[in-house]
């Protein structure tokens, strides 16, 4: 058996690599624009009854999620949370959420949403801030756990 560890960047692996999956972890550069890339990639190499998780969707504070880690003793998401909210404001073609833990893992499968509009147009962390929880569609663990039984998606 040929050794399955892939050793490059995301934009590599999908390029060269044509398989279809049925979860795909998506946890790489911390930036909006590699995000959108990942996101993308993922979903075209996703099994129609695939999921794609994302992590660090939800970051706390201002300083969790900007574009340069500044150090600290604190998590670092970075402009992660963009990507995710502009697929919840412009596909409707998918079914997602963000699981309120370790950062918030964002969830990702076809299916069909309602779009999350914005008024003010730009992204900033203080509108994300305000509208979190519509804009991740936010739910706890337990809650995600209990959809997941009794079938009835999100």
């Amino acid at each position: 058996m040929e050794n399955p560890i892939f050793k490059g960047t995301s934009d590599v692996f999908f390029k060269q690599n044509k398989d279809i999956f049925d979860i795909i972890f998506i946890d790489g550069l911390h930036l909006e624009e590699q995000a959108d890339k990942d996101i993308q990639n993922s979903l075209n190499a996703l099994s129609p009854n695939g999921t794609v998780v994302m992590h660090d969707c939800n970051p706390t504070t201002y300083d969790r999620q900007v574009e340069i880690y500044r150090g600290g003793n604190h998590a670092w998401n970075g402009t992660v949370w963009k990507s995710y909210v502009k697929l919840r404001m412009s596909n409707k073609n998918l079914k997602m959420c963000v699981i309120d833990t370790d950062e918030g893992l964002g969830i990702i499968r076809k299916g069909q949403q309602s779009i999350v509009k914005n008024k003010i147009g730009k992204l900033t962390y203080d509108f994300f801030d305000k509208n979190r929880k519509s804009l991740l569609n936010l739910i706890s663990i337990n809650k995600f756990m209990e959809n997941k039984k009794n079938n009835s998606g999100f």
